[in-house]
């Protein structure tokens, strides 16, 4: 029987769920599919824990699908409760679950295992005639909300076409959206000959949000010459008449590949994550991600190994972590970041770590005049044959208190600038100098605290310390703005008024596999309490406990018995409390 429910907003995930009946699964309906027939807008159906072999659809309706995570928030509901779709009968999708009846995000998809999926094709489409993907999830002109699901070994393989190995959405009206938020998709795959994108996740043509997920270990196998084989991790993309808001944001992007198995390919685009649009089509915010050690395997062409930028007018991308990304093809642009025909303002990013032929940080420009705002990066040990930390093609940007060090090439191991073009570097730290137009540029040390370790604070004595554009926004101590992503806190180098201790606290290498160094400056001795929580803020481990002398103190948490995913730092000491999230791969 459906049990009445009628709970208060405090104590219900989601706000919008405050009454309704709830449908169990297998109590009161033998099948989730059958729970969802009998189901009503504001309706919750309830799994219990156990594997069910369903091809589900949510027939239009307003509901919550959920299993118990949703009410205790144990993890082991979503690993124990399982929706596997690899035995899809005569008249079922072979998408594990299916939204194509005019949902919205009224209709939420809760606290599950999504695996076994391998696709269906969708309707006769205005560009791709046979196209196949959402081997987890399919949403097909409407809108839903994809939460806390773990999105495992869904596989789509196609002749043609074939999009989104763990979701696949698009084609929405302008009233709706899709959001796909703190799920863990791994280990899924597309495969086909012809616009093969998004092993992960593939979203076009819509409004979306795309945040706190983890995306790792997916794969795009492409074997096209003509069009992309693109995107092992996310892609987006837009060709719509209307402007799409797009929020692509704090998720952790890493180990996803495209292979491409043409010899004479030339389109394989973006080992972790592709933004496309149509020019002014896409309004995209791309902050706080980590987009690390993806790859592209091509015998010929590659571009954007960890993300490509294509052709967006309006781009945000902000505070993201980019390293570790690389390619096998001989011919390769942007190993961190390939900007390509687009216009993008590219702050406060630490890109390290990156190889491609040109462009081992970044690479901008191509075949339209591009206008790039780079504004306090950091741009470190990237690796090319034509500008290891920066290549600049057909480019008229703006670089400024922007740190360029440690980057190798044979030629321009720190900033190449095409002949002819007028880009502008200023109030900048660039190895080897910047004889172009610009300003008030150093080739000084930049003084790292631990940049081995992944730590790229700046110590006390650095250069860049108070010697970026004095006309840019003051840094938060009041300061004038420093060079580089992290600004140096002289405020924790002193005591205040009410003397009492300030501290601050870094934690590298982050993402990190099972160990991370925490480090820590303290003004005043005091006792000093740090702890561990995971992503629902439940106490994971005490770290330390005791009376810390002044100075700058350093540990080590082993998180090797503990799942990836986020987890928070906090120190506390005295009345100050300091937090700072991790990321375990």
């Amino acid at each position: 029987m459906k049990t009445k429910i009628i709970i208060t907003l405090m104590l219900w995930p989601f706000s919008f769920l405050s009454w309704g009946q709830i449908i169990h699964v297998p109590g009161d309906r033998s099948s989730i599919q059958d729970a969802i027939v009998a189901a009503v807008d504001g309706d919750t159906v309830l799994v219990d824990t156990g594997t069910y072999y369903e091809n589900i659809n949510f027939l239009g309706k307003a509901i919550t699908v959920a299993s118990h995570y949703l009410i205790e928030q144990d993890s082991a509901h979503l690993y124990n409760t399982i929706i596997d779709g690899s035995q899809p009968g005569p008249n079922d999708s072979a998408c594990v679950v299916l939204f194509n009846s005019g949902e919205d995000t009224t209709s939420v998809l809760y606290g599950f295992t999504i695996t076994g999926g391998s696709g269906c094709y969708w309707p006769q489409h205005r560009i791709f005639v046979k196209m196949k993907g959402g081997g987890g999830i399919q949403i097909i002109n409407c809108g839903a909300k994809i939460c806390h699901n773990i999105i495992t070994d869904n596989h789509v393989v196609n002749e043609w076409e074939a999009f989104g190995g763990g979701i696949q959405g698009a084609e929405l009206p302008e009233d709706k959206m899709i959001i796909i938020e703190d799920n863990l998709v791994f280990n899924n795959s597309v495969s086909g000959k012809m616009w093969v994108k998004g092993g992960g996740i593939v979203v076009a043509f819509c409004h979306t949000r795309i945040c706190n997920n983890i995306v790792k270990n997916n794969t795009a196998i492409g074997d096209s010459i003509t069009v992309e084989n693109a995107s092992g991790g996310i892609w987006y993309s837009n060709g719509l008449d209307y402007v799409a808001n797009v929020n692509i944001s704090g998720n952790v992007i890493t180990n996803n590949e495209v292979i491409s198995i043409n010899p004479v390919a030339s389109l394989n685009w973006g080992g972790g994550m592709v933004v496309m649009a149509v020019w002014d089509n896409v309004r995209a915010r791309v902050n706080q991600n980590i987009i690390a050690d993806n790859y592209i395997d091509a015998p010929n062409v590659s571009t954007g190994h960890g993300i490509l930028i294509n052709q967006c007018d309006s781009v945000e991308f902000n505070n993201n972590v980019i390293y570790g990304n690389s390619s096998s093809a001989p011919l390769s642009y942007g190993g961190g970041v390939c900007s390509w025909n687009s216009h993008p303002l590219m702050s406060h990013n630490l890109i390290y770590g990156n190889s491609a032929y040109r462009g081992g940080g970044i690479y901008i420009g191509q075949g339209n005049t591009s206008q790039a705002h780079i504004i306090n990066n950091t741009i470190y040990g990237n690796d090319a044959t034509i500008g290891g930390g920066i290549y600049l093609r057909n480019s008229v940007s703006d670089i400024r208190n922007t740190i360029v060090w440690e980057n190798t090439a044979n030629s321009y191991p720190g900033i190449c600038q095409e002949v002819s073009m007028e880009n502008t570097v200023s109030y900048s730290d660039v190895q080897g100098g910047w004889t172009g137009t610009g300003e008030e540029n150093i080739d000084s040390d930049p003084l790292f605290f631990d940049a081995a370790s992944g730590d790229f604070h700046l110590t006390q004595n650095s250069p860049c310390i108070n010697t970026g554009d004095p006309a840019s926004p003051p840094d938060p101590d009041g300061s004038i703005c420093d060079m580089g992503v992290f600004y140096y806190d002289s405020l924790y180098t002193e005591i205040n008024d009410n003397n009492k201790d300030i501290f601050s606290i870094r934690c590298y290498p982050n993402p990190f596999l099972n160990r991370i160094y925490i480090e820590y400056d303290m003004v005043t001795s005091g006792n000093v309490v740090i702890t561990v929580f995971n992503h629902l803020g439940q106490k994971i481990e005490s770290i330390n406990q005791m009376t810390s002398q002044t100075g700058r103190q350093r540990l080590t948490w082993s998180a090797a018995d503990q799942p990836g995913g986020i987890y928070f730092i906090q120190i506390m000491t005295g009345s100050n409390i300091t937090t700072q999230k991790i990321i375990k791969k």
